[in-house]
């Protein structure tokens, strides 16, 4: 019988192999999880385990919500496409012993339809390509969940008021910007504009350089760490896309497949960018 083939594009995974993806240094908050994301994530998944041992999938390997406190007795399993990311991130002290990961995509999940009570995600929708792929991801997430059960993803959502780069950088000269991590992610978002497909990553970059053509002499006016510039550079030269939807648009793809979709926007300046939807998954139609 001849194979079944993809519905996914995968043409993204070798920049991810190549090791210029992902946390290949420590980054800062809020492009990994703060502190009060975390508390927030563990507040739900608490709430939602109802006292149950509950089966838990986390997508990707985000070590802050990995190690965070997760339902007495739960069965915690990672799926990252990956297998660089996952030879230089997953050894995280302190998981239970029935906490594994598993290489494979999240569009297309090799885990069986209802058995999964709570799924977990940081940042999923920002690495592709489009919306398309996020409704691919909503899609498998809710043929996993049992009815009943939980999605929280902390997105990464350009602001409804818009962005423009020099409306980015009118807010790094205020003294609004924390990081150069939030920096890079803000200046994304402006790029990305008001289209429904990602923006390409050496766009970005090449923004970052008609902007700052002497990024050493900003660092160090901000008092960030001189060598800072491998966030953007990382960056250059690579052809695939992110995307930055709006929280309202990811709302639009959730609501037809899940009963229910909240969505909680931390106190953190900037928080807007970063909200957590929370959503259920209704009995089977």
């Amino acid at each position: 019988m001849a194979a079944i083939p993809s519905r996914v594009d995968r043409s993204a995974l070798s920049y991810w192999e190549s090791g210029r993806a992902g946390p290949v240094r420590p980054m800062a908050a809020p492009i990994v999880p703060a502190v009060e994301d975390i508390a927030f994530a563990e507040k739900t998944v608490l709430a939602a385990a109802r006292g149950r041992a509950p089966s838990a999938l986390l997508l990707g390997l985000t070590r802050g919500l990995a190690a965070m406190r997760w339902p007495a007795g739960s069965s915690l399993v990672a799926v990252e496409w990956s297998a660089a990311m996952i030879n230089r991130i997953w050894s995280i002290d302190g998981l239970s012993a029935a906490s594994h990961v598993v290489r494979a995509d999240w569009r297309e999940l090799p885990l069986a339809s209802a058995s999964q009570d709570i799924v977990v995600g940081d940042g999923c929708y920002s690495v592709f390509a489009s919306l398309r792929d996020a409704t691919l991801l909503n899609g498998e997430v809710r043929r996993v969940l049992r009815p009943g059960g939980l999605f929280c993803i902390r997105c990464f959502a350009r602001p409804a008021r818009g962005l423009t780069i020099g409306g980015v950088f009118d807010e790094l000269r205020a003294g609004r910007i924390a990081n150069v991590f939030l920096l890079q992610w803000l200046l994304a978002m402006a790029v990305h504009g008001t289209t429904r497909d990602g923006v390409i990553l050496d766009t970005v970059w090449r923004a970052w350089r008609d902007q700052v053509p002497r990024p050493r002499d900003l660092f160090a006016r901000h008092g960030w760490p001189e060598n800072s510039d491998w966030t953007f550079d990382r960056w250059k030269g690579v052809r695939i896309r992110y995307s930055f939807p709006t929280a309202e648009e990811l709302g639009e793809i959730a609501a037809p497949l899940f009963d229910g979709v909240e969505r909680h926007v931390p106190a953190y300046p900037w928080g807007e960018c970063f909200p957590s939807m929370i959503m259920r998954a209704g009995p089977r139609r």
